[in-house]
């Protein structure tokens, strides 16, 4: 019961525009409704981001994803059999995307969370969320609840606190449908090969 009260009160922070720090697969991060322009833009306030930097969104299932990008069909069994994991792709987003999350780009980075308190949290909000690492510019990504904590306490709606978590490395970032990889992270360049093959 606790666990669903966090859920459910994450998901409603997050559907009234509020900010929530929360636990990834690879650092804690920091986010909102990712459809919600004036909300995003409060985490480039809080995080002291630069607005030419788009933001990571999350989505909980390919739905969703359909729902702010569009998937080259070639690559969607791929995703679902990949996702979830710390691997970040980049796609041509849709309209329902504000720009500010994009940085005017007309691309979107996005995940599927390893996490499944996560994972439930985006499910109950029925919106993907942004999420870029919980630290404020120029620092290191939280990994602990009380580093986020230490860094944002006061500063957004709530925190859910689940001590260390993740794996301390960002997620992979690879552009599709070029396969260029933009940031090497958790997710290893075996992998990248093992689901991709030569496409």
């Amino acid at each position: 019961m606790a666990a669903y009260r966090i859920i459910k009160t994450a998901a409603d922070t997050i559907c009234k525009g509020g900010v929530l720090v929360f636990p990834t697969e690879t650092v804690y991060g920091i986010g909102t409704n990712a459809l919600d322009r004036k909300a995003c833009e409060k985490v480039y306030r809080i995080k002291g981001r630069e607005r030419s930097k788009a933001l990571i969104v999350l989505v909980s299932d390919m739905n969703m994803l359909d729902r702010i990008a569009f998937v080259p069909e070639k690559y969607r069994k791929i995703l679902e059999d990949v996702w979830p994991a710390p691997l970040t792709v980049i796609l041509k987003a849709r309209a329902a995307v504000p720009k500010r999350v994009t940085a005017g780009k007309g691309t979107v980075a996005v995940r599927m969370p390893d996490n499944a308190t996560l994972l439930s949290i985006i499910r109950a909000a029925h919106v993907p969320i942004v999420a870029p690492s919980a630290n404020p510019s120029g620092l290191t990504p939280a990994r602990t609840g009380f580093e986020a904590k230490r860094y944002f306490d006061g500063k957004v709606d709530a925190i859910i606190d689940s001590g260390r978590k993740g794996c301390g490395v960002p997620s992979t970032i690879m552009r599709i449908p070029s396969m260029r990889v933009i940031r090497q992270g958790a997710f290893t360049e075996k992998q990248i090969k093992k689901a991709f093959g030569s496409r």
